[in-house]
């Protein structure tokens, strides 16, 4: 996990050997497409945590998915990292990634910390049975910490979610976990009350002011 992305490793990171034997345009190219890969990881890694994050990743993922397996791989490999850094969250076994699909675990697990994860707490706030939008989120989730653990590891049994996900959801730590909660429901809180009408049948019509 400790490959760097500086122009110094550009040769290394691309797995490029023989630099000397490329005409000049494969070379020109080679380093265009390493530095397009370099800004979509280094866009990507610098917004984590932050309200840019979804448009960030939805503009820059195209430019590391073009990438071959070991670039992306490194790229997962280096979220990971940051994850950790920013959430204090690791998973209790290290992910080896050693195939397209253990890669699209980490891109979902990846998109559900930072945004994609409106559906879930929907079923979550639906259960607590409290309207999110007349709620004061934070107090509310501070003082019903428990219950909110309990409705988790419930809509875990009964919703299925990505391997990554449900490891996340079972054993990130409470304190740390309810603080995610609070800022994903905040960030989404219109959304999540959207999918609750939807699901009950009472969305026409409906306004949130």
């Amino acid at each position: 996990m400790g490959d760097t992305f500086d122009a110094a490793n550009e040769d290394i990171v691309l797995g490029i050997e023989g630099l000397p034997e490329m005409d000049d345009q494969e070379v020109i190219d080679e380093y265009e497409n390493v530095g397009i890969y370099n800004a979509a990881v280094t866009d990507i890694q610098d917004n984590l945590g932050n309200p840019e994050f979804k448009n960030a990743y939805i503009n820059s993922i195209p430019d590391i998915n073009n990438q071959s397996f070991k670039l992306r791989r490194i790229f997962c490999q280096k979220m990971l990292d940051a994850i950790f850094e920013s959430y204090d969250f690791q998973f209790p076994e290290s992910i080896d990634i050693v195939s397209d699909a253990g890669i699209a675990r980490v891109l979902e697990f990846i998109k559900f910390i930072e945004y994609d994860n409106i559906l879930f707490l929907s079923l979550v706030w639906e259960m607590l049975k409290t309207d999110i939008l007349k709620t004061n989120i934070r107090t509310f989730s501070e003082k019903n910490g428990n219950i909110i653990i309990k409705e988790v590891e419930e809509q875990l049994q009964t919703h299925h979610q990505g391997e990554l996900i449900s490891i996340f959801l079972r054993t990130y730590y409470e304190e740390k976990f309810i603080q995610w909660f609070i800022r994903e429901s905040e960030n989404s809180k219109v959304f999540i009350k959207l999918e609750i009408l939807e699901r009950e049948g009472k969305l026409n019509g409906w306004n949130h002011n």
